[in-house]
C-alpha cells in the first residue's frame, strides 16, 4: 500500500525524508508545502495519509495549522506528527493541545536522524 504524505516545512525536506522511508520499506508518495497556508489549500483538493508539521514556520505556526487541519473532517482523524527545534514543555504541550498525535523535537539532530525518528514514530503507530 503507499500512503500519501504531506511534509510542510519551509526547508526543503521531502528528498530526505523519501530517501530514508523508502531505505526502511515504507512506500510513500511525499507531497511538500513551505508553509500553513499552502498546506492547507493542499489538504482541501488532496487526501492525505500522515502529516509532518515543521512547529516555526513562515506565516502560521505548526499548533496552528494542527488545529486547522483537524477542524476539516477529512483530518480529523489523520496521524498528523510536528517537528520542532524546540523541546521545551509549553512547545510540546501547545502542539498537543492542538491535535497533533506526537512531537519530535529535534535540537542537536542532523536532518537524516530527524527522518529516522520519523520512521520509528511511523513504525509505533503500525503505518
Amino acid at each position: 500500500m503507499n500512503y500519501k504524505v504531506l511534509i510542510v516545512d519551509d526547508h526543503d525536506v521531502s528528498l530526505l525524508l523519501q530517501q530514508i522511508l523508502w531505505k526502511n520499506k515504507f512506500n510513500i508518495i511525499p507531497d511538500q508545502a513551505r508553509c500553513g497556508e499552502d498546506a492547507i489549500d493542499k489538504a482541501e483538493h488532496q487526501d492525505y495519509d500522515f502529516i509532518i508539521v515543521d512547529f516555526e514556520m513562515y506565516g502560521m505556526r505548526g499548533d496552528q495549522l494542527v488545529k486547522k487541519l483537524r477542524g476539516m473532517e477529512k483530518y480529523k482523524n489523520t496521524p498528523i506528527i510536528v517537528l520542532s527545534s524546540r523541546i521545551d514543555s509549553d512547545a510540546v504541550d501547545t502542539c498537543m493541545l492542538s491535535g497533533a498525535d506526537d512531537y519530535a523535537g529535534r535540537t542537536t539532530t542532523t536532518p537524516r536522524q530527524r527522518m529516522e525518528m520519523l520512521v520509528i514514530i511511523l513504525r509505533m503507530k503500525n503505518l
